[in-house]
């Protein structure tokens, strides 16, 4: 166990963004989670993948969802005007009803031709500029495919960790071996990419040690709650699991492949000002849906005013895209025709994933096929999602625990007033025989620290901080995986200091010796998948 925060790094790999600190912090640092090679000329930019079912087919399913909005209040065919009690000039007016959406990322410099760019300065580069983007990670995977072999998706992990590591918590590569990580684990995951991970941080960059957990179990240590349904909506896949005292609850996983990005790319198809060919213009509505997009719209009317690398354009808050783009994750069917059917990442061939004790070398990443995800077979809206994860449950109680305490994860769904909308179609939508009466959801959560001062945490960090509570936790001391062991390189000599590492007492030598020698034997039986199936707090 390590006792200090300041000696640990949590590191959380996401699709989009790489969330790391130390354990001491509050809040993570947020990297973007893709590095750029540098090519001999600058390739063209790839166009926006064209509508899954067809544009004709799109519009009509989005007129149906908007004149089902009008009817039930969300939108509005006209946006009133409040008359305040005060008097304003016409200036004071307008400028209260502008807000500026800067959309223009800061560009890198890339004089000296560095050979690669990571993190932010490798998500700015603009599409003419002679460099290759790389995202190693998609829907929780190894983003393996027909341009990205097994052994670069390692490479690019290995340099963005190493790059995160050294330039954003400042530690110099030769300390690596000073440091002890928490890693956060999928809910479903493959167990040759864990052990990968594992390798990465421990062979490769010599980190001291290693704890594993499940993105959902650390979601409800983040939160301070013993048990919860845990929704993630992230940028490339939706979660919904229940989680009872730190174990999660068989069957009641479902994943959804529609998401965030998901959200991006139909409010690019919805709004005509902007060039759906352009796959750069994806980051022009990824901070318009940051910015502007509601649930309810808007009754002041309110101008946006977009600044891109293109150009410059105005958006009114009356415009349907904002509020229905948002209803996408109850209208799933928009996504789904928008999108079309999602890519899934490769894996290695079933008789190459096997648990073994073997290192990466015995891979063999020729073999490969599509990965199976616990997805169901009809695309689910986010409540059917959740209703179908806590009804899987066969205790009523246990049922009636879950739908109480609901957590939303993951930042790909932080939109104004989702809490209280998702509780209102809940608690609609359960079956009569569930006889569950009440929901509450929950999103950003309140922690106060020794002194009393409070700081809220939101949604896309619970994970995150969940895993900083770990390293404090007397009862997790002989989890840990420590890198001589699993490289092999332990010996009795070094028994004693990792022990008092680990906060073993024995009260004489003979006692040390006994467990030096045991240690020893046992030794060539923990390394690699075994070693993991003994440490790890969740099923392997």
């Amino acid at each position: 166990m390590e006792s200090k925060g300041s000696e640990c790094i949590v590191v959380h790999l996401g699709s989009q963004n790489l969330r790391i600190g130390f354990a001491h912090q509050m809040a993570p640092y947020t990297v973007p989670n893709v590095i750029a090679y540098r090519q001999e000329a600058a390739k063209p930019s790839l166009p926006i993948p064209k509508c899954g079912a067809g544009p004709e087919n799109l519009f009509k399913a989005y007129s149906i969802v908007q004149n089902y909005l009008q009817n039930t209040g969300f939108l509005k065919d006209q946006v009133p005007k409040i008359v305040l009690p005060t008097k304003r000039t016409s200036k004071q007016e307008d400028a209260e009803s502008q807000v500026e959406i800067d959309c223009v990322p800061q560009p890198p410099d890339i004089s000296q031709n560095p050979p690669f760019l990571v993190g932010e300065e490798a998500y700015n580069l603009s599409p003419d500029q002679p460099y290759e983007k790389h995202f190693p990670i998609l829907r929780g995977h190894f983003n393996v495919n027909k341009t990205q072999s097994w052994w670069t998706v390692v490479n690019d992990l290995e340099r963005i960790l190493e790059y995160s590591v050294t330039r954003i918590l400042k530690i110099p590569r030769d300390m690596f071996s000073q440091f002890s990580v928490v890693l956060l684990v999928p809910d479903a995951f493959f167990k040759e990419q864990v052990k990968t991970t594992v390798n990465i941080l421990l062979k490769f960059l010599g980190f001291r040690s290693i704890f594993l957990i499940q993105e959902s179990i650390s979601a409800i240590f983040g939160a301070g709650v013993p048990s919860a349904c845990v929704v993630d909506i992230g940028a490339a896949h939706m979660n919904v699991v229940c989680v009872e005292e730190g174990i999660i609850l068989p069957k009641t996983h479902v994943r959804q492949l529609y998401a965030g990005s998901d959200i991006d790319l139909l409010l690019l198809r919805v709004i005509e000002k902007l060039n759906t060919e352009e796959k750069n213009q994806l980051r022009v509505v990824e901070a318009i849906k940051k910015n502007a997009c509601r649930f309810v719209q808007e009754e002041n009317a309110v101008t946006y005013n977009c600044k891109h690398l293109e150009g410059a354009f105005k958006l009114s808050s009356s415009s349907p895209a904002l509020v229905i783009s948002c209803h996408s994750l109850f209208h799933a069917s928009l996504l789904e025709i928008s999108s079309g059917a999602p890519e899934v990442p490769l894996t290695l061939h079933p008789a190459f994933a096997y648990d073994t004790d073997d290192y990466l070398e015995d891979l063999i990443e020729t073999k490969v096929e599509s990965v199976p995800h616990p997805t169901i077979e009809k695309t689910l809206s986010l409540d059917q999602m959740i209703i179908r994860s806590i009804t899987l449950i066969e205790q009523p109680e246990t049922r009636k625990k879950m739908a109480n305490c609901i957590l939303l994860t993951g930042g790909g769904g932080k939109f104004p007033d989702l809490l209280d909308i998702l509780e209102d179609r809940l608690i609609n939508r359960f079956p009569e025989d569930t006889n569950i009466e009440r929901v509450e959801v929950k999103s950003s959560v309140t922690h106060s620290d020794s002194e009393g001062n409070k700081e809220t945490i939101p949604a896309d960090h619970v994970k995150w901080v969940g895993g900083t509570v770990l390293p404090f936790l007397e009862s997790a001391k002989e989890l840990w995986i420590s890198r001589s062991r699993w490289v092999g390189e332990w010996h009795p000599a070094e028994a004693k200091e990792e022990l008092m590492a680990n906060f073993v007492s024995f009260e004489n030598p003979y006692q040390l010796a006994e467990r030096c020698r045991k240690w020893r034997r046992d030794r060539p039986l923990e390394g690699g998948v075994r070693h993991i199936k003994e440490k790890s707090i969740f099923t392997w």
